[in-house]
């Protein structure tokens, strides 16, 4: 994901299922990810809506309400636990994902430069069995995102 920019967004202070959304973390090719809060426990979670011209695509829509089907169905301990998935009143889907504390695999290894061999082992089996349950569940990889930017070292 790459950083948002400083610009004033209309989702902030916007209420998901509970949740408030205090600010962005990321934007991709099909939405942004935004950090929120419960109201009443404190509970953080991660929020991913879907931009406005991806949700006016049906086939977009669409992928996007089978990621949300997979990830529902996905039980893996690398795997983000999805807490909701609703509509805006504005037509766009989001997912209220489990929030992981941590830099991402590719922020991490711009900061250290390298990893042990171990390391490596260990961060390549974890997305390997990342992708091998997506895909027996799914039939197919496409669903779950494993890129470095993706992936969190926490």
């Amino acid at each position: 994901m790459k950083p948002l920019a400083l610009v004033p967004d209309p989702l902030i202070g916007a209420q998901l299922a509970g949740y408030r959304i205090l600010r962005p973390l990321g934007e991709g090719g099909m939405g942004a990810v935004y950090l929120c809060e419960h109201e009443t426990i404190g509970r953080r979670a991660a929020a991913k809506v879907l931009k406005a011209e991806v949700a006016r695509d049906l086939e977009w829509s669409d992928r996007f309400v089978r990621e949300a089907r997979v990830m529902a169905a996905l039980k893996q301990r690398n795997i983000v636990d999805i807490i909701n998935f609703g509509t805006l009143p504005d037509g766009r889907s989001y997912l209220l994902l489990e929030y992981l504390e941590g830099e991402s695999l590719a922020a991490y290894l711009a900061r250290v430069g390298s990893v042990s061999p171990a390391q490596a082992v260990e961060v390549t089996a974890t997305r390997s069995s990342r992708r091998r349950v997506s895909f027996t569940r799914a039939g197919r990889r496409r669903e779950l995102d494993s890129r470095p930017r993706q992936t969190r070292w926490a």
